[in-house]
């Protein structure tokens, strides 16, 4: 297995995988991952080019020139099942439509919303007791993103998955509501739920410096499923012989990223009230393990604290107790300080 990334130094892969550095959104610099490869996982997201333009069909031309014979695509349910602005569903079906005027095989996984969107309302459920999001009665069968990871991989390494489209959901519809209150649930708290109006969310989205195509995709989608629910599906059930993962799951497992505190040698430290940050760092003896909330993905690195804090430990006996207690800012990295992986 070829794993591309542009971070290799942070890329966490099962043992055995090639890590090579490249950025899939300038797809010649891929020329010599491609090399003996069969197939190709392709994320939009990833190629930068939602609407199958010039990075897409580059990609598409080079995996052919390389013998390359099968592509496994990341898609939205929203081809099979229009909801939302349709422009965004268009741009899905043209990465479709361009992979099969391609000529290799092809296997397309239409998915639901994924269940890590719901780290969006993390900050504010860590600084209150509240969730607040348009169209809180919108109801969507979101899926867990290790059920799309886990039927990609299967797709990529066995052809009978060829020329098949999938549509993939979570097992039970729920609401903007029903997914804050299992949240809660996971972190043992009672969130409401509030509701401004979709305007004024959608300017709060724009003033963080988003651009329009974030609020349109939202909030689109949301005032359709607030009229009709999303698809449900069994598929993941069937191609996996064994029940979907539940939104319930997911929160328990994600937890962490939810919860004003996080847990440092068994005791706890309150984050700061309204911290927006998805990245935090948990300090433990001479290492400190960063984790990316948006990922769940954990990296160690030497501590360069172990040492004060060994120093503040010996020194402690003899300084006034106000001063013997450590209080240096913690590392943090905001939204994109972190490497995310390649395609």
């Amino acid at each position: 297995m070829v794993a591309v990334t542009c971070n290799p130094a942070v890329a966490e892969l099962p043992g055995g995988a090639h890590v090579m550095g490249g950025d899939p959104s300038h797809p010649q610099a891929l020329t010599s991952a491609l090399r003996g490869v069969k197939a190709v996982l392709i994320s939009p997201s990833a190629l930068g080019d939602a609407t199958a333009g010039a990075a897409t069909a580059e990609l598409l031309a080079l995996a052919v020139e390389q013998s390359v014979e099968r592509v496994v695509a990341l898609s939205a349910v929203t081809v099979q099942y229009a909801a939302g602005y349709r422009r965004f569903a268009d741009a899905f079906k043209a990465l479709e439509d361009a992979i099969k005027a391609s000529g290799l095989l092809w296997t397309f996984l239409r998915s639901a919303d994924y269940a890590a969107n719901t780290v969006a309302w993390a900050p504010q459920m860590r600084s209150a007791n509240v969730v607040r999001g348009a169209y809180g009665d919108a109801a969507t069968s979101t899926i867990h993103e290790r059920a799309v990871a886990v039927i990609a991989a299967r797709a990529l390494v066995n052809s009978a998955y060829a020329g098949h489209s999938y549509v993939l959901t979570g097992p039970q519809s729920l609401t903007q509501r029903d997914k804050g209150r299992l949240i809660g649930e996971a972190i043992g708290k009672e969130l409401s739920f509030e509701e401004p109006p979709p305007e004024q969310l959608r300017q709060a989205i724009l003033a963080q410096g988003l651009p329009e195509d974030v609020p349109d995709r939202l909030l689109g989608s949301l005032a359709d499923y607030a009229k009709q629910p999303g698809p449900s599906s069994g598929t993941v059930e069937q191609v996996l012989g064994r029940p979907a993962l539940t939104f319930a799951e997911w929160a328990a497992e994600h937890a962490a990223a939810f919860r004003n505190r996080r847990e440092r040698n068994g005791n706890y430290e309150r984050l700061a009230a309204g911290d927006d940050r998805l990245v935090s760092t948990h300090y433990q003896g001479a290492t400190d393990e960063t984790h990316d909330l948006r990922s769940d993905r954990w990296y160690r690195s030497a501590s360069p604290r172990a040492g004060r804090r060994r120093r503040a430990r010996c020194n402690r006996s003899r300084t006034a107790p106000e001063e013997a207690v450590h209080t240096g800012t913690h590392s943090h990295g905001r939204s994109g300080d972190s490497g995310r992986g390649g395609a």
